[in-house]
């Protein structure tokens, strides 16, 4: 487990440093960089770590010898191209899960540099997203990374690359076409041409990408009746931040905007909580789920801004969002169903 609360240990320091000193956010420091790397080569270069570690090396054999026309034919066609492509240059699956590694990290830095402690931001994301979604769904992972990415852009206006960013996010898992309209929906500026553009978009990337992968899931999720183990738990984890957000939205100094995205994203991850209820497959909700765990990171990385001791920055709060975000590491180690998958942490460097 050592690796692991290594990781989360640098960024709790980094945390409360930041909430003592505070830094200038227009550009990342060198040591979140630094930090940045590590928690790359913790994911990128990781060994037989995580639940579906087999089946991602099944899909590099099956594509190997595939030309990248055969490989991106097939489902998330950018996934599919990085392992032709490691292919390509001789090398093992860890290149396809280091470039993911960056991807990923480098949308959780874009997202996190816009929050007021970054540091803060990323501990809470270190005890699910980092270790059980980026090291066990390197797909989705992919995918959320580029979505928090494309958050950012949304909101700076920013639409070209917005748009580029989503699709790229579809190509590597479709189901990220789920969440766009959270996004979209929550437009105040130039709304005619954002939504004609968002209507065509979705549109072509339903029959380019989602098509297919509601088909899949309709059989193999619903048909199957099958269930996520712990859906019930991480849905709940959305839970928190969505009432915290709703009750006291006011407070999170954001632009109107930005408040309604994360309105979106709260009453969607209340409406998870019911849809966990009445439909017969877990999984389908508890993967849209994961789409959701940015408002984690923003409710609780800014919730010490929030609710600030006297026109300061609140130090109890920051300790608190801390114990609470190591209390969950604890628990999902420990007491995790699938957790052995990731016990003990390999990686190729050792």
């Amino acid at each position: 487990m050592f690796p692991y609360w290594l990781l989360f240990a640098v960024f709790a320091l980094g945390a409360v440093s930041y909430s003592l000193k505070g830094r200038d956010q227009n550009r990342p420091s060198p040591l979140l960089l630094a930090a940045a790397v590590l928690i790359v080569l913790a994911i990128g270069l990781r060994l037989r770590v995580g639940a579906d570690w087999q089946n991602y090396v099944v899909i590099f054999d099956y594509v190997g010898g595939m030309s990248f026309g055969e490989a991106m034919a097939l489902q998330d066609p950018a996934y599919m191209a990085l392992n032709t492509l490691a292919h390509y240059l001789n090398v093992d699956i860890w290149l396809v899960n280091l470039i993911c590694a960056m991807i990923f990290t480098w949308g959780l830095v874009v997202f996190a540099q816009q929050q007021p402690n970054p540091w803060l931001t990323i501990a809470v994301g270190v005890p699910y997203l980092i270790i059980v979604v980026a090291m066990g769904y390197t797909r989705q992972a992919t995918a959320i990374g580029l979505v928090m990415a494309a958050l950012m852009r949304f909101e700076q206006g920013r639409y070209v690359r917005f748009l580029f960013l989503f699709i790229l996010a579809a190509a590597f898992h479709k189901s990220a076409v789920l969440i766009m309209p959270l996004i979209v929906g929550a437009s105040i500026r130039h709304r005619f041409v954002i939504y004609s553009i968002g209507a065509v978009l979705a549109g072509l990337l339903f029959f380019l990408f989602l098509e297919t992968f509601l088909a899949s899931m309709f059989a193999n999720y619903f048909d199957a009746e099958r269930s996520s183990q712990g859906a019930g738990i991480r849905i709940a984890m959305n839970i928190l931040p969505a009432i915290l957000y709703l009750v006291a939205q006011d407070r999170f100094a954001v632009s109107e905007q930005e408040k309604r995205i994360w309105r979106n994203f709260a009453y969607a991850s209340l409406a998870c909580f019911v849809g966990l209820l009445v439909m017969s497959s877990s999984t389908v909700v508890d993967r849209f789920a994961l789409y959701l765990i940015p408002l984690q990171l923003f409710v609780l990385g800014r919730l010490p801004y929030a609710y600030p001791a006297r026109s300061m920055r609140n130090g109890q709060l920051v300790a608190f969002v801390l114990v609470y975000s190591a209390s969950v590491q604890v628990i999902w180690l420990i007491f995790a169903q699938h957790a052995e998958y990731w016990l003990p942490y390999r990686n190729y460097l050792l």
